[in-house]
């Protein structure tokens, strides 16, 4: 049963991506549909996982959490490819309001936190809280003894700088 709604999700992600030039709308509703679905089924799986690791079941709690970590990989790209519509209509607030709803189970992606705080950041208003996603993926990366400033990405760091400027943070900056 899985296998053929991972198949069948993949199929319609792949139709609503293609019509997003053609028709945006359409994508738009079928890309709600199908982060629908899947926010279903990450919440169920989610819930085996956290019930597999209360009655202390080492290898159901293992296979739940390898079945929930592949959903969220599946979820990302609907999720992104979503946002992306209204991103490209300068519809920011939509594209908050769509990685709000998905917080549970993205925070813990880089590729998501950086997308939230590119959303911040573009409003021009929300300084503070991009700073509050781009400080941990720049501490991340410096925290590696091998990593440099260079490591990081040019506009997370300049983001960072920015936002640190705009909120009178001067020496962060």
């Amino acid at each position: 049963w899985a296998n053929r709604y991972i198949n069948s999700a993949t199929r319609e992600f792949i139709k609503a991506v293609l019509l997003r030039e053609d028709a945006p709308q359409d994508c738009a509703s079928r890309l709600e549909e199908i982060a629908q679905k899947k926010t279903k089924i990450l919440r169920q799986l989610m819930k085996n996982v956290t019930e597999a690791k209360n009655n202390q079941q080492e290898d159901l709690y293992k296979l739940s959490l390898k079945n929930y970590e592949e959903e969220v990989d599946q979820y990302l790209p609907v999720l992104m490819a979503h946002a992306r519509i209204y991103w490209d209509k300068k519809e920011y607030d939509a594209v908050e309001s769509l990685f709000r709803r998905s917080v549970e189970f993205c925070n813990d992606q880089e590729s998501w936190r950086i997308n939230v705080a590119h959303t911040m950041f573009v409003q021009g208003n929300k300084f503070t809280e991009a700073s509050n996603f781009y400080e941990p993926i720049v501490q991340q990366i410096l925290s590696d003894p091998s990593a440099s400033i260079t490591d990081i990405e040019a506009v997370v760091l300049a983001n960072l700088c920015v936002c640190y400027i705009m909120t009178s943070r001067n020496e962060q900056a």
